[in-house]
């Protein structure tokens, strides 16, 4: 099944000091925001409903009710001088990690929105721009089987699958 759809869970705070939980939220703001730039893409915000924080059996229910294909999460780690990413992208149609990245920076005060515009614009182009992770993803599962009727956004995978493939 071809479903270009992504659940942004809660980022984790590794850090042990709560007062970095400004900094974890932020980032993950910034990156539910870059995301919304690809219309390509339907982006779930798993992290709160209407009036509080999801549970974990929320965010499962959540996932499954909306046929959700993607989840994106990930931690954060801060000292005084370094601040450490870590995210990762899961494809729940087969159960794997299909990508995950670190990043580690230098934690000033004075560069703190810089720095997670920075990663979050990276890692939206990675994994959801027309050549991304997902696209490659959806275009590999497309590829693979023989549909019936081409819709729309399946004939847009296809296109990318084979300008990736040119060969001479």
């Amino acid at each position: 099944r071809i479903e270009p759809s992504l659940a942004i869970l809660p980022f984790r705070n590794q850090s042990g000091n709560s007062s970095n939980d400004f900094f974890v939220k932020g980032f993950a703001e910034e990156l539910s925001n870059e995301l919304t730039h690809y219309e390509d893409l339907t982006i779930f915000d798993c992290r709160y409903n209407s009036s509080n924080l999801f549970t974990n059996a929320d965010t499962n229910q959540f996932i499954k009710r909306n046929k959700i294909r993607f989840i994106l999460e990930g931690s954060v780690s801060c000292n005084e001088k370094l601040v450490k990413i870590l995210i990762k992208l899961t494809d729940i149609f087969h159960g794997d990690q299909i990508w995950a990245q670190s990043y580690t920076k230098e934690y000033k005060i004075n560069n703190l929105i810089q720095l997670q515009e920075g990663i979050a614009r990276d890692v939206s182009e990675t994994i959801a721009s027309e050549f991304g992770i997902i696209g490659k993803t959806l275009a590999r599962d497309l590829n693979s089987s023989k549909p019936q009727k081409l819709e729309t956004y399946h004939a847009i995978l296809k296109y990318y699958a084979y300008e990736q493939s040119i060969t001479e």
